[in-house]
């Protein structure tokens, strides 16, 4: 719960100056640590060890029954009637004496911290009584979010206290290192709520300071549950196919510092938004999560792309008809590798109907070398588009590190290569977040223009793409 949510449920003696709010929040992170009642918050970016997400409250473990929110409501007038006192004490004695010294702060912080407890609990009241979700596709009225199925695999170093059984908390599932023994992928399913008020490329996630105990799927993507499988399971799923969903597969491979928890609440919101009708997975390689750790990341996609070559072979012998590929900044250092070593190896790999390179961290020169392979597969059905920009601050430092320029790059010219489609989002994918470098997923014309590539299978003209001047195979963005 934020400032001005607390501030507009009480009343104006009870309101909080933007000086006694910071106070009050430092004191009752304090207090719920040492009171036990609630898990220590973790601010997400804070450190290595940082969560990604906003620790589970205990406050709405059990329903607020119409008994227990009387009780709550009269102890929140009690609390309010409290504190009302302490202030005018403190009034009354500060006019008779400056110098006297009224209740300490201490003590009505604690009231105010004991009427945010009630708050907070008395928000479970909404939460508990929301309607089932359903399970994708449209419905009248719409429901408030919707469920997810999300597959996963990871090569990251798993924590053996957490993994094997169901749960909640990706942050305690996976770390961000190698599995330095690895032996097989690390395989399952995420239940991912959605909330269905929002707009394309937005990623709905808790603040920290939010006094919000338990996550509301009407508002923020929230994991569910986590239930790891086998192999047998994960291919046994690949090859079930749902009478709800097509033969295909969108599989998401995720960028540069981002942890397990990000890339399942991004697969899922790329799915969502592209109204995807097929099986929906993300491949999750041991990126460190944090930006100081791009050198151990470049370290880290290196090694997983060789084990990412077992892992696509696999679902290319599925019953999947069709494979869409969206990887995203460094995960191009994985994918493109893969597909190129085993076209080369002889593997069929026509099932891959499409490779979307979202700001691509890859080498120009590199890609360069190798483009005539990806024509090939352009003759046989793979088509791959590359999506770039000249807002992407993120690659210009990616390039001040290699001394290349980077594939992902439209300044001072966009990367065309016969046969492959290039598209210069630049018009439509100003600095927003993470330097601009997220526009695939925050930008509504680019998800608009992916999603008409998966859905329909259509051609940079037919989506409304205005084609670059002397760049045949260029596109752009109409403005």
């Amino acid at each position: 719960m934020d400032q001005e949510l607390v501030n507009t449920q009480r009343p104006e003696h009870l309101r909080l100056s933007r000086s006694s709010w910071k106070a009050l929040r430092i004191s009752l992170r304090i207090f719920v640590v040492l009171s036990g009642l609630f898990p220590s918050v973790v601010v997400r970016g804070q450190s290595a060890q940082s969560s990604v997400f906003q620790q589970d409250f205990t406050a709405c473990k059990t329903e607020v029954t119409n008994v227990e929110e009387q009780r709550l409501l009269k102890d929140k007038a009690q609390y309010e009637k409290r504190i009302q006192s302490l202030r005018s004490k403190e009034k009354s004695t500060a006019a008779v004496d400056a110098n006297a010294v009224g209740p300490a702060d201490a003590e009505i912080q604690r009231e105010q911290a004991n009427l945010l407890l009630v708050l907070e609990r008395l928000e479970c009241k909404p939460l508990s009584e929301l309607k089932d979700p359903v399970v994708r596709g449209p419905s009248e009225p719409k429901p408030n979010f919707v469920e997810l199925r999300v597959n996963y695999a990871t090569d990251r170093l798993a924590n053996p206290e957490a993994t094997g059984t169901p749960s909640v908390d990706a942050s305690k599932y996976f770390s961000g290192n190698l599995d330095t023994d690895f032996k097989d992928f690390s395989f399952g399913t995420l239940k991912v709520t959605i909330p269905t008020h929002r707009a394309p490329g937005e990623l709905n996630l808790p603040h920290s300071w939010n006094f919000v105990s338990q996550k509301d799927p009407t508002r923020f993507f929230v994991i569910q549950e986590i239930v790891p499988i086998n192999r047998d399971g994960f291919l046994q799923q690949m090859n079930a196919i749902d009478a709800n969903e097509e033969s295909s597969l969108l599989l998401f491979v995720h960028g540069f510092d981002t942890t397990f928890a990000d890339a399942a609440f991004r697969a899922a919101q790329l799915a969502h938004d592209l109204q995807f009708r097929g099986k929906v997975m993300f491949y999750s390689w041991p990126s460190a999560g944090v930006v100081t750790s791009y050198w151990k990341d470049e370290d880290s996609s290196r090694i997983s792309a060789a084990r990412f070559q077992k892992l696509l072979g696999d679902l290319l012998t599925t019953k999947i008809k069709h494979i869409y590929i969206v990887c995203h900044s460094m995960g191009s250092r994985i994918v493109v590798p893969t597909v190129n070593a085993l076209a080369s190896r002889g593997v069929d790999v026509s099932k891959l109907a499409e490779l979307m390179l979202a700001a691509p961290d890859f080498n120009e020169i590199e890609f360069k070398d190798i483009a005539a392979a990806f024509q090939e597969l352009r003759a046989r059905g793979t088509r791959l588009t590359i999506y770039a920009s000249s807002n992407d601050f993120a690659l210009r430092a990616s390039k001040i590190i290699h001394s290349y320029r980077r594939l992902g790059e439209s300044d001072p010219a966009l990367n065309v290569f016969p046969g492959l489609d290039s598209v210069d989002a630049s018009g439509v994918a100003p600095v927003r977040r993470a330097f601009g470098h997220s526009y695939v997923y925050d930008c509504a014309e680019v998800i608009g223009d992916m999603e008409d590539i998966v859905l329909n299978g259509l051609s940079p003209k037919d989506r409304g793409l205005l084609p670059i001047a002397n760049k045949d195979f260029g596109w752009k963005f109409p403005k």
